[in-house]
C-alpha cells in the first residue's frame, strides 16, 4: 500500500512524498504515479500530478489552508494495471507569520534580523 507524508510545507506550498512499490512481476516496467487534489469547488477530484518520480511540490495553494490528496500507482504497459492507491491525506501549508509577542522581544533584545523579518511579513 502507498503512504502519503509531507515532507515539506511553506506558506504556498507543500511536498508530498510516498513509499517505492515493489514491482512483483517484470522487473524493466516502470510503474506511474497518478495524485489528485480535492476541490471543493466541483465536488471532485482534480489531476495535479502524472509522472514517475516518488515526490512531488504542489505550489501556488492559499496559505494555511488544508488540503485532501490521494495517490494511485499504475504499471505503465498496453492497458493500465493498477498496483495500489494511497488513502486520503490531509496536509496544510504553513503559518509562519512571525507573533508580536515575538515582535515585541524582537524590539527588547535588538534583534534586528527578526524586525525586519517581521517588516516584510505584513
Amino acid at each position: 500500500m502507498l503512504k502519503l507524508r509531507v515532507a515539506k510545507r511553506t506558506r504556498h506550498s507543500i511536498t508530498l512524498e510516498w513509499n517505492l512499490l515493489e514491482q512483483k512481476e517484470e522487473a524493466n516496467l516502470r510503474i506511474a504515479y497518478f495524485m489528485e487534489r480535492e476541490d471543493y469547488r466541483i465536488r471532485g477530484w482534480e489531476p495535479v500530478y502524472r509522472r514517475f518520480r516518488q515526490f512531488i511540490t504542489i505550489e501556488n495553494l492559499k496559505a494555511e489552508t488544508c488540503f485532501k490528496f490521494r495517490l494511485q500507482a499504475f504499471v505503465k504497459t498496453d492497458g493500465r494495471l493498477s498496483l495500489g492507491c494511497s488513502e486520503e491525506m490531509y496536509a496544510h501549508t504553513a503559518d509562519d507569520f512571525m507573533s508580536l509577542t515575538t515582535f515585541h522581544r524582537a524590539i527588547q533584545y535588538g534583534d534586528l534580523n527578526d524586525i525586519r523579518k517581521f517588516v516584510r511579513e505584513r
